[in-house]
């Protein structure tokens, strides 16, 4: 994907924060909490125009790790889209996310550009699953505007054992609509897998990217059969969505 100097949305994905009810303990051998705010820091230095929230915000869906996330973001001041993951509880993730802080449009228009973020979850599952019925959002996209899908589900395998068995099952259903329907689609952005992820589709002659997400908490280093923890810390993606529709994107460290 080409940068394109015109002006540009400067949007800040981070995911799988998996914050837990007691802020002290650990997950994955380090603690989420501290994790978090060290990239909400490097957040706050990197001036996002938007920030996205792509899943498993906490590991214990519970009101008080909601209401505790709903402070750190307030205090950061950005515009952010939050959508749930396996692990968190969609209703309360809506209820304790203060819509003062959070926008909870979908889609959700940023400058020129449009999100849309598609729920692929499955109650009490690991796995991800799409549906017609999931999908109808995508019908209430502009078609000429450039657009960044979403989910929290990796639509492809991404060569990581330990969480392709947890992958999107029916991506097929995605790709369909992308092939039927008329659109601007530029990427399909998701989290799920821990570490930093990129790929490519091609529908109807026109090529998608497929961006995976590393984890502002704990990162697993990428084609482990079993979860490895990178000593590397947290990162998040970036992406510059420039006016003309063109895409660049990298990674943002907390070092």
């Amino acid at each position: 994907m080409a940068y394109d100097d015109a002006m540009t949305v400067r949007l800040l994905q981070l995911s799988d924060c998996h914050l837990l009810a007691n802020a002290a303990d650990f997950y994955r051998g380090i603690n989420p909490e501290q994790h978090l705010q060290k990239m909400l820091s490097a957040a706050l230095n990197w001036q996002p125009d938007l920030l996205v929230l792509s899943g498993d915000l906490v590991e214990c869906a519970q009101p008080q790790v909601y209401q505790r996330l709903n402070r750190f973001i307030d205090a950061l001041s950005v515009r952010t889209m939050a959508f749930p993951g396996n692990h968190d509880d969609g209703e309360m993730l809506r209820r304790y996310l203060d819509a003062a802080v959070f926008d909870h449009d979908n889609p959700l228009r940023c400058g020129a550009w449009q999100l849309v973020w598609i729920d692929s979850n499955v109650a009490g599952q690991p796995h991800g699953e799409l549906s017609a019925d999931k999908l109808a959002v995508l019908n209430h996209i502009d078609p000429q505007a450039p657009t960044l899908l979403f989910m929290h589900h990796q639509p492809d395998l991404v060569g990581t054992p330990w969480i392709d068995r947890y992958a999107c099952r029916n991506p097929e259903l995605l790709w369909h609509w992308l092939q039927q329907h008329e659109h601007t689609v530029r990427a399909i952005c998701f989290g799920h897998i821990h570490h930093a992820w990129r790929g490519e589709r091609t529908i109807n002659q026109r090529n998608i990217a497929l961006l995976g997400a590393p984890s502002s908490s704990a990162c697993v280093v990428p084609g482990s059969s079993e979860f490895v923890l990178d000593v590397r810390g947290p990162r998040g993606r970036w992406l510059q969505l420039a006016d003309a529709g063109t895409v660049h994107t990298g990674l943002l460290s907390c070092a």
